[in-house]
């Protein structure tokens, strides 16, 4: 249970690259709750650079044992397998950054993972390909898909802009 003795459950919703994780970490560390990382079950450990999927009813049933907590933070791209967090979730926040940004911070991270390590493996570097493509095609495609799942769900969402934005949002103010 967070500091302030009320549960939270949140679910973070997103682009790539428009700050999910980095909020879900900072809240984690000062709520002190626990965050799932929805890539960490949609991908099978060890699979990298080909990211082979965990099926389906796996990365379902992990999410819900990770849901039964008291509180809790979600946080990925993903809205079509996830509907048990929506449901649950006190607080959905879907986080919006400007594409140029995204793309540049998605670069920064492959930089950073890949550095010194095959940074420009043609593996490597198609799934790099793939990702910037598939974020440029989030605005038009995957976001109205997850908005149009959370309206047929009747659950209500936040866009914010900043993680100041969602803070308030969530009811935690500036800090």
């Amino acid at each position: 249970m967070p500091l302030s003795g009320t549960p939270l459950r949140i679910h973070l919703i997103g682009a790539p690259g428009c700050g999910k994780t980095h909020l879900a970490r900072k809240l984690a560390r000062q709520l002190q709750i626990p965050v799932l990382h929805l890539d960490e079950i949609f991908i099978m450990r060890g699979t990298y650079p080909d990211d082979v999927r965990t099926p389906r009813a796996e990365r379902q049933a992990a999410l819900e044992r990770f849901i039964r907590q008291e509180s809790w933070i979600v946080e990925g791209v993903y809205t079509q397998w996830a509907t048990a967090s929506f449901r649950s979730a006190t607080h959905i926040i879907q986080l919006n950054a400007p594409l140029w940004l995204r793309q540049i911070r998605l670069l920064w991270r492959y930089g950073q993972v890949n550095w010194g390590n095959g940074l420009f493996a043609r593996r490597k570097l198609g799934k790099l390909r793939r990702v910037m493509r598939s974020n440029r095609s989030f605005d038009q495609q995957d976001k109205p898909q997850g908005e149009a799942l959370l309206a047929s769900l009747g659950l209500p969402f936040q866009v914010c802009h900043s993680q100041a934005e969602a803070r308030r949002a969530i009811g935690l103010g500036q800090n």
